[in-house]
Order: structure tokens, then C-alpha cells, then sequence
């Protein structure tokens, strides 16, 4: 499928969820701009059994995906380690672009929808976990789980939050306050 007409029907339904629309191909349709024959030759050739609810969870997961992909350089690089000094720090500047592209993508308007907020920030907290605790085995800092968890859990909240606000400053203030973190090894 063309890139063109895969960001149409994302967009689509990303607006149908948004505004508490039902989903059905029709009106998905309708609002990406495609027939529908588009979307059920692409689509239900692969997700055959339930379609409209597989289709809805495939589209999603590529959203999300395509989100994790723009952000990953700026998860990697959220820890700054200082072994002379024995502490970890959040770097400021990989957080507030994390907070910036969730604001440009599909994805930051789901999370108006408690159902997909809570979906996706699991996702988000569990991507960052696994990053970070790369980060720790790659720098050979052992026995930090349980502060990375909430590291992880806290930033996500902080974004999110961000994202709610809207607000250049409380971005900074939020990224300039959690960056102040610090975890001793």
C-alpha cells in the first residue's frame, strides 16, 4: 500500500476515535478520502477473521510503531551517565523533543481518549524500561530496576502531561525539573 494512502486511513481513523465516532469501513472511508475497496483489499487480506477490529488494532500498532521510531535516538540518549561522579541525570533536551514529536503525530491525539491514554503510555513506559535498562547493562550499572520503573513512569506522565498543557514553558519547567532526577550508582 502506498505511504500516501496508509497516512490517510491512519488519520482517518484516528479522527473517527477522537471524536467517539463507531468505526466501520464506510465511514472510515469517507473520512480518509478512499473507497473502500482500498481499505478491505489492503487490509482484509491479511486479517481475515474479525476484520474491522483487527484492522482498527493492525492501524494502531503502526501508528504507535512509526511514533517509537521518530523518538528512539531521543529515549536512547535520556540518561546521561556520570561514573566519576556516580549518578545518572535525564537529559532535558532528548525530553522535550520526545514531548515535541508527540505532539506533531497521530498518536498524541489519541491520548484524549482514556481508553487509548492508558494503552499507549503502558506501551511508552515499557519501550523506555527496556531502553534505559540497556543503557544501565551497556555502562555495567546493576541492581537500578526499581528507579528506572519509576524514572520510566514519571517521564511518561510528565510527557503526557505536557502534551495535556499545550504550553512551551511547562514543557521546559517539567524537562528542567525531571533533568534535576538524579540516581546515584
Amino acid at each position: 500500500m502506498k505511504t500516501e494512502i496508509k497516512n490517510k486511513i491512519s488519520m482517518g481513523l484516528v479522527e473517527l476515535i477522537k471524536n467517539n465516532k463507531n468505526i466501520n469501513i464506510s465511514e472510515l472511508a469517507k473520512k480518509a478520502g478512499v473507497n473502500r475497496s482500498t481499505i478491505y483489499y489492503d487490509y482484509n487480506k491479511n486479517h481475515e477473521k474479525d476484520f474491522p477490529k483487527q484492522f482498527v488494532t493492525y492501524i494502531l500498532d503502526d501508528l504507535y510503531d512509526s511514533f517509537i521510531n521518530k523518538i528512539t535516538t531521543d529515549i536512547n540518549n535520556l540518561l546521561i551517565i556520570n561514573k566519576n561522579e556516580k549518578k545518572m541525570v535525564l537529559n532535558d533536551k532528548s525530553l522535550l523533543n520526545i514531548m515535541d514529536c508527540l505532539e506533531k503525530n497521530p498518536v498524541g491525539m489519541l491520548l484524549t481518549v482514556d481508553k487509548y491514554y492508558y494503552m499507549i503510555s503502558q506501551k511508552l513506559i515499557n519501550h523506555i524500561i527496556i531502553c534505559l535498562k540497556e543503557e544501565l547493562i551497556a555502562n555495567e550499572i546493576k541492581n537500578k530496576t526499581t528507579e528506572i520503573i519509576c524514572l520510566a513512569t514519571s517521564l511518561v506522565s510528565s510527557i503526557f502531561q505536557c502534551f495535556v498543557w499545550k504550553d512551551d514553558l511547562v514543557k521546559k519547567t517539567i524537562a528542567s525539573t525531571l533533568s534535576n532526577f538524579i540516581i546515584q550508582i
